[in-house]
């Protein structure tokens, strides 16, 4: 997760549930971001490049505690397909065929 810059300063574990359809790709931070709206923005592009990068992955979904509660969000397939601009959602997969590509969405998604 760090080579894609995944918050590394923050604790965190990761969870995949491929047991039964969506599989879902879920990162549980320990301790609430301090920038909420700045870390969702940049959640949202790293959940869209695991997706390229992870060809069984239905849903990224990253989580945090607030208070006694759990927050969750996401993004899935289809909204990363409509995010890079493209019309099916396995076509998503073409844009991690090479280094260059990953890192051009890496840094421009």
């Amino acid at each position: 997760m760090e080579c894609i810059g995944i918050f590394p300063d923050m604790k965190r574990s990761i969870e995949f549930q491929a047991e039964e359809e969506p599989y879902v790709l879920t990162i549980h931070y320990e301790e609430r971001p301090q920038d909420k709206k700045s870390f969702h923005w940049q959640m949202e592009k790293k959940a869209i490049l695991l997706l390229c990068l992870t060809e069984n992955a239905d849903r990224v979904e990253w989580t945090y505690p607030e208070g006694q509660e759990e927050r969750r969000f996401g993004c899935d397939r289809e909204q990363a397909a409509k995010r890079i601009g493209v019309k099916e959602t396995g076509d998503i997969g073409r844009f991690a065929e090479s280094e260059s590509n990953v890192q051009h969405h890496k840094n421009n998604v």
